[in-house]
Order: C-alpha cells, then sequence, then structure tokens
C-alpha cells in the first residue's frame, strides 16, 4: 500500500513538472512573439513606412498579450487571426516563427535596417526619423557608433541638429549607462531560440 502510494505521488508530481515546465516554455514563446511583433513595428516606424503598417504589429503584439488561449498550437494551425486584431498576412509571419523559429520578414527587414537600431531609441531625443537619418546619413547602427560620433562633432553637422542636441544625447548616453541595468551586448533577437 505505502508502495502504491509513493508511485502515485511520484506520476502526480511528474505530471504536474511535466505540466508547469510546458506552461513556461509557451508563456516564453508568447513572449518572444510579442517582443518580435513590437521590434517589428519599431523597425518599421524607423523605415519610414505609413503608421498603419507598423501600428497593425502594436496591435497584434497587444492583443497577444491580452490572450488566454494556447498561442503556439493556434500558431500551428494558422488559427491566430481569428484573434481579433490580426489578419492572414500576420497569422503566416506568426506561424512561420514558432514552427521555424525564424520569420523571413523580420530577417529582411534586419538586413535593411539593424536590431541595433532599436537600443537608439532609448536616448533621449531620438525618435524614428532622426535614427533614420543617422543611420542613412553617417552609417550609425548602436549606441557606441553614435557616441564616437558625437565626440567627434559629426551628429551637430546633420540637419535638424546642433551642438547642444549633440550634447544633450551624450548626457543621455551617459544616463543609460550609469543605470546598473544597462547593458550593451550583440546578441539579436534571432539568436535566441
Amino acid at each position: 500500500m505505502q508502495f502504491e502510494k509513493q508511485i502515485n505521488q511520484n506520476i502526480i508530481t511528474f505530471v504536474y513538472n511535466f505540466v508547469q515546465k510546458n506552461k513556461i516554455k509557451k508563456l516564453f514563446m508568447k513572449e518572444k512573439i510579442i517582443e518580435l511583433l513590437n521590434n517589428i513595428a519599431k523597425l518599421l516606424e524607423i523605415k519610414g513606412d505609413m503608421f498603419f503598417k507598423y501600428n497593425a504589429y502594436v496591435i497584434a503584439a497587444d492583443r497577444l498579450k491580452s490572450v488566454e488561449a494556447d498561442i503556439e498550437n493556434m500558431a500551428k494551425e494558422n488559427k491566430l487571426s481569428e484573434i481579433e486584431g490580426i489578419g492572414k498576412a500576420l497569422d503566416t509571419k506568426i506561424s512561420e516563427f514558432v514552427l521555424t523559429g525564424k520569420m523571413s520578414y523580420y530577417e529582411k527587414l534586419t538586413a535593411e535596417y539593424p536590431e541595433s537600431l532599436l537600443g537608439l531609441l532609448k536616448i533621449d531625443g531620438l525618435g524614428a526619423k532622426k535614427i533614420k537619418q543617422i543611420y542613412t546619413e553617417l552609417g550609425i547602427i548602436d549606441i557606441e557608433g553614435l557616441e564616437s560620433s558625437c565626440i567627434k562633432g559629426d551628429v551637430a553637422k546633420l540637419r535638424g541638429f546642433s551642438e547642444v542636441s549633440q550634447t544633450k544625447i551624450l548626457d543621455s548616453i551617459q544616463h543609460i549607462r550609469s543605470n546598473p541595468n544597462y547593458k550593451v551586448t550583440n546578441i539579436h533577437f534571432r539568436d535566441i531560440q
């Protein structure tokens, strides 16, 4: 009797741990998809795409946050378009990511506009248009490159920038670095799987 009780307890523990592990895995996948959609939205904004286009990705990410359904299974069955705010095109892109761990649309977008540009959005006074400008005119793709160009005085020479804005950018970079949670990495989203 004691032996059977122990076996039953072990089975219950195993099943519980298995369920918890799968819940965490599914939650992690959901978080990865939401992050990916938000990154696409930001990169499309930097690229200069129309508001409705990048906003569709923001809306989809917000909708996925509030959905309790199993996103991974819905994606595998191409049923994400049943969620309000997610159309067939987004359903296909998300399903591709769930099935392969990659999204060709995102890879194409980051080939044109590097993912490291997203880090520049942390800097006060830099929005999508200015980031695109410093990227296209100076080839700056990250905070270190921006800092170096500011120190050289290159940023102040750009149209719409000045010595004052250049100094504010340097101050903002220092502020970001003084934050103990700030960490520069060369890890890209597509490498995290």
